[in-house]
């Protein structure tokens, strides 16, 4: 709860994926409960952390943010990425570095 955090709200709620974006965004009724909770004033924001571009996708349509895989070798989500900046979303990057790899 709020109370036992001891805060009034959380500024970003993420959804992490199995690999099963769409049905976790068309069939479960997570997004639904977190638009509930930021129209409360619960949490601040809220967004996905899919494995796919249609995820992704879907996921902004109603989120606030995505995040995305996307470094140096894998690009395969930039489309996710795009959408976000055409319409004033957030991307959070996860594996920027490629695990370390582009590091090397």
């Amino acid at each position: 709860s709020l109370k036992r955090l001891e805060t009034d709200f959380i500024d970003l709620v993420l959804v992490h994926s199995d690999g099963n974006d769409l049905h976790i965004l068309n069939d479960c009724e997570v997004y639904q409960t977190l638009e509930d909770l930021k129209r409360e004033g619960k949490i601040r924001g809220f967004g996905f952390s899919g494995k796919t571009v249609e995820g992704g996708v879907k996921a902004l349509e109603q989120g606030d943010c995505a995040m995305v895989t996307y470094n140096l070798n894998e690009q395969a989500e930039k489309a996710v990425i795009d959408y976000a900046a055409a319409h004033g979303k957030g991307i959070l990057v996860k594996k920027a570095l490629a695990s370390g790899h582009v590091c090397l």
